[in-house]
């Protein structure tokens, strides 16, 4: 955690920061000073930061993020898994924007056995693992640019296989029967597919084929933010049904 380590450290040296504007001329705002690394401070060291320096430049403040793969790594390795999530999950909180909707969803379906996501997280990924306690598959989106993420995944779901993709490569935005013959060439049962902004549940010659939509941009006529829950039977049959926020 050297990162937020070395914000606790800027923020302990108490910068002064002196406004210019003619409201607050002469009026210093101080960072507090942060006597430990308990928890709670630790995950608001990236919000005030960002605060002061907003303060100080007037300008919104862009945070990067690197290389906390190798922490994630060391976590789990070394057994403190749980605890580093919970921190992690309450540092991005409390510093980053979130999507309402997604986290509504989570909370309203809890607990489930995996949560998928079809593309275009665009950086977003380590926030939504860190907010389920269940098995992740994302695929990169044609909006996630520069991401590590795999372009599409064969996944397991109770005996079923299922191709995850995202969908553009496949022409989904004028015809969905592109991605299920996909599918089908691989003999898989499922295809899960985003793209399109627009929830969609059919199956083509025998492919289930399933778009949740969108929770952040609906395109949808009444455009209402939409996900997808998907259960298996005692014969591992599947069924899937579109919810609406």
């Amino acid at each position: 955690m050297t990162f937020v380590i070395l914000l606790i450290f800027i923020l302990e040296k108490r910068y002064e920061i002196q406004m210019n504007d003619t409201e607050t001329k002469n009026t210093a705002v101080k960072a507090p000073a942060l006597m430990s690394t308990r928890p709670v401070t630790a995950q608001d060291a990236l919000k005030n930061l960002s605060k002061y320096l907003k303060l100080l430049y007037g300008k919104k403040v862009l945070i990067f993020l690197d290389e906390y793969d190798t922490p994630m790594q060391e976590a789990y390795i070394h057994g403190y898994w749980d605890e580093f999530i919970g921190f992690m999950r309450g540092l991005f909180n409390a510093a980053f924007k979130t999507n309402p909707y997604l986290e509504r969803a989570v909370m309203m379906e809890t607990p489930f056995d995996m949560l998928v996501h079809c593309g275009d997280v665009e950086g977003r990924e380590i926030f939504i693992e860190a907010l389920v306690d269940c098995p992740c598959c994302i695929v990169a989106g044609n909006n996630d640019f520069f991401s590590d993420l795999p372009r599409e995944e064969e996944i397991e779901l109770d005996g079923n296989k299922v191709l995850v993709t995202h969908g553009n490569y496949y022409g989904v935005s004028m015809d969905i029967s592109g991605v299920a013959e996909e599918a089908k060439s691989r003999d898989c049962d499922a295809v899960f597919f985003g793209h399109t902004h627009k929830p969609v549940i059919e199956e083509i010659d025998g492919v289930l084929a399933i778009n949740p939509g969108s929770l952040s941009y609906p395109r949808q006529h009444g455009r209402k933010p939409s996900y997808v829950i998907l259960e298996t039977d005692k014969d591992r049959k599947m069924s899937a049904k579109i919810k609406y926020l």
